[in-house]
This record gives structure tokens, sequence and C-alpha cells, in this order.
């Protein structure tokens, strides 16, 4: 599975490597449309979400957008120590800083704080390179997700994904987490 796993993520980083940052910025665009008039982003008052990386669906204008909402933006740090992932609420984009692999995370330092337990207030935006329309879900290969949700296994959860990011199956096992519901430019799978 791990073999399968490596060369699907292999694919989709090409796949995105050959989009321009304007279908990127439109696509993204679409697919936070489709977030926006959901119900889990019209009743949550805490978002959880990634900083997304070249090639992703691009995330700064959804966390811009809850805010002008009035949401809370969490937004997580990796320990690597612990392979855990801590979430941190931001206030404004000057509170992250690179870290892990170059990832932005909070910076304590730039005033981002510790974020509370999540409750049934939440939405969490996960990543992933791959899904399918089971919602089965291929991440980066480090398990941070599935374990976090392991200890909040109530936590309402969404992703985000190009439609080329949806196959007909990825190969999953019983501690991979799927997500709720996957939002791309032309549909939502739950």
């Amino acid at each position: 599975m791990d073999e399968e796993k490596k060369t699907i993520r292999a694919q989709i980083r090409r796949l995105r490597a050959q989009m321009t940052r304007e279908e990127i910025g439109q696509r993204s665009l679409e697919i936070w449309q489709r977030v926006l008039e959901s119900g889990a982003y019209r009743s949550c008052s805490v978002i959880y979400i990634y900083m997304s990386l070249p090639g992703e669906a691009e995330t700064r204008t959804l966390i811009q957008r809850a805010w002008e909402d009035g949401k809370k933006v969490a937004v997580p740090k990796t320990d690597l120590e612990k392979r855990q992932l801590h979430f941190y609420e931001i206030r404004h984009f000057g509170q992250v800083k690179p870290g892990v692999m170059g990832i932005l995370e909070p910076s304590e330092e730039e005033g981002a704080r510790r974020a509370p337990d999540p409750d049934g207030a939440v939405l969490m935006i996960m990543p992933g390179v791959a899904f399918d329309r089971r919602r089965s879900r291929i991440g980066y290969g480090g398990g941070f997700y599935d374990r976090y949700l392991e200890l909040h296994p109530h936590l309402q959860t969404a992703a985000a994904a190009f439609d080329f990011q949806i196959l007909d199956k990825v190969p999953a096992g019983e501690h991979d987490k799927k997500p709720d519901c996957i939002y791309t430019p032309s549909e939502v799978i739950r």
C-alpha cells in the first residue's frame, strides 16, 4: 500500500506542477465558494485550516474571508518529536512563519495563541494529495491529521481538492481518516 501511495503522490505532484498560478487561484475561489455556501461553514465559529503549499488549493482567501465573517481561525504547528499537530489561533498573516519543511506555521513570538481543544463549533479543513468518491484520503505520509482526528473523532471535517485529485480509488488503511466531505471546483462529495 505504501508504494501505491507514493506513486499516486508523485502523479498528483506532476499534475499540480502543470497548473499556472492563475489556474490555482481561480479553481481555489471555486472551491471556497462551495465551502462558503455550506451549512458547515455557516454554523461554525472556528475554522482549523492548513496554510497551503504551492500547488494546493490556496487557503489564504478562505482564511481572510473567515476573519471578515467574524470567525476565529487556527492553523497547525507540527511537533515532529511527538509526531503531533497543535492548532494555534491567528488573527493576521504576520503571525505565521516558515516552520517544518518550509510550511508556514503559527509563531508564538508573533502572538499566535494555542487554540483550546475543539468543540462542536469547529470546522477543520484538512489537506490531502488524493481522494476517492468514498472520501478515502491520501495525505502527505506523516499521519499527523490521522493522529489528531483519532484524539478528536467528533470534529467536523472537510477537504479541498482540485478535480484531478479525485481518483477512482485510493488505498486506505483502517487508521486513515476520511473527511466528512470534499469540496472541488465542480462538486461536493459527501
